[in-house]
């Protein structure tokens, strides 16, 4: 949450720490890797992008890379508008949470904010376990100044996990 929050700030040697900072507490985290991955493919750096991707898993590996690329491909033409069309078809024919927090991370991306929160809610409607896609909705709750929404998903995700850094640095974003 501190990266994306020294990121859209435009303080990127500190995101880019924070990142990393994210990744050293837990090098498995998902989330983290991937957004420092996002982060440096929108950079245009795409060597280290694609070391940040997810290794266990060859093909969560490319199909996050292919979400990143067509996002912001080498040409620098955004292709952003294509791709959350392909991930909003994809999360609902699949209802695959991880496509719903891809596509409303595009539709963040394009500045579409309300379509983003819906994309999210419907994600955890139909996979309500996937606390990724609370988290996200609640930073996205915060990024956008509305704490009376953000502060019950902190306190949900705290009871979940109450030892997760993420959450707990949430919660003290949120005064909680």
């Amino acid at each position: 949450m501190k990266a994306q929050f020294q990121f859209n700030r435009g303080n990127f040697a500190q995101a880019e720490e924070a990142f990393k900072a994210s990744l050293a507490r837990d090098q498995d985290y998902t989330p983290a890797s991937t957004a420092l991955a996002s982060f440096y493919y929108q950079q245009n750096r795409w060597q280290e992008a694609e070391a940040f991707l997810p290794k266990g898993d060859p093909q969560r590996s490319q199909s996050r890379l292919g979400v990143l690329r067509s996002g912001a491909p080498p040409s620098g033409k955004p292709k952003m508008p294509a791709a959350e069309a392909n991930l909003a078809q994809a999360a609902e024919i699949s209802g695959n949470p991880r496509y719903y927090y891809n596509w409303a991370i595009a539709l963040q991306n394009l500045g579409r904010i309300k379509e983003a929160e819906k994309a999210y809610l419907e994600g955890i409607k139909r996979s309500p376990q996937a606390d990724y896609l609370t988290y996200a909705l609640a930073v996205l709750y915060y990024q956008q100044g509305d704490l009376k929404a953000a502060k019950p998903l902190a306190r949900q995700l705290l009871q979940l996990a109450p030892s997760e850094l993420q959450y707990q640095q949430l919660a003290q974003a949120l005064g909680l």
